[in-house]
């Protein structure tokens, strides 16, 4: 849930026409949403606001080295996943498509891997 302390809601939406990019969580706007270390997958939805005149690309930035959990990091377009995508932790950006107003950033833990082995 949003913690006052740390989390930050967004500012009121532009008007139409202007570029948008804002944090969904739980129906709220969000700038900053921190979880706390018990949760195995945590999942953001990002929805992004093109203006119709826009043939401009927008690339999305960030420093793969900030990530220093164990796990992994992932972007996404919401439609099905695999239009476009981006292992946040192996690169540091992605070109949103116009079409596509809707991406979910994925964060899941590495979790240790138990192999049972028989003999005989």
């Amino acid at each position: 849930g949003f913690d006052s302390l740390l989390d930050q809601y967004a500012p009121p939406a532009p008007p139409s026409g202007v570029f948008d990019a804002r944090l969904v969580q739980g129906g709220e706007f969000l700038l900053k949403d921190y979880r706390g270390p018990g949760e195995d997958i945590v999942e953001w939805t990002l929805n992004v606001s093109f203006p119709e005149s826009s043939a401009l690309p927008v690339t999305m930035r960030w420093d793969p080295g900030l990530f220093t959990l164990p796990g992994r990091l992932s972007v996404q377009d919401a439609v099905t996943g695999d239009l476009l995508a981006a292992d946040m932790g192996q690169t540091s950006t992605l070109t949103l498509a116009a079409n596509l107003p809707s991406y979910t950033i994925r964060y899941s833990k590495l979790l240790p891997a138990e192999v049972a082995t028989q003999q005989g």
